[in-house]
């Protein structure tokens, strides 16, 4: 897992990796949610990544996944698998 600058993070996962983002006001934590979507849409798609997002807005926390693009459309497509990446997300995560 990987901590530290959240914009630098996204631009840096690859499939596969799990990152925890830690934002210092909420004005920041719904911005980088517009970036991630931009991320998805433009740019993951280029690189064949997608990132899915937990967030714990009591927290300012984000967690993030990255999976394929291929896993994603997968995920799209099936109904029962829409949600096999938040098996990724750690337990303590879940408890918060």
């Amino acid at each position: 897992m990987v901590t530290g600058n959240p914009l630098a993070i996204l631009k840096s996962m690859k499939p596969g990796e799990t990152a925890m983002v830690v934002f210092n006001e909420y004005n920041r934590m719904r911005t980088f949610t517009v970036q991630l979507s931009d991320y998805n849409n433009i740019v993951g798609p280029k690189l064949g990544v997608f990132v899915h997002a937990s967030s714990k807005k009591r927290h300012l926390k984000m967690f993030l996944v990255a999976v394929t693009a291929a896993e994603h459309d997968a995920e799209m497509a099936d109904s029962n698998l829409r949600n096999e990446w938040r098996k990724k997300l750690p337990e303590e995560w879940l408890n918060q």
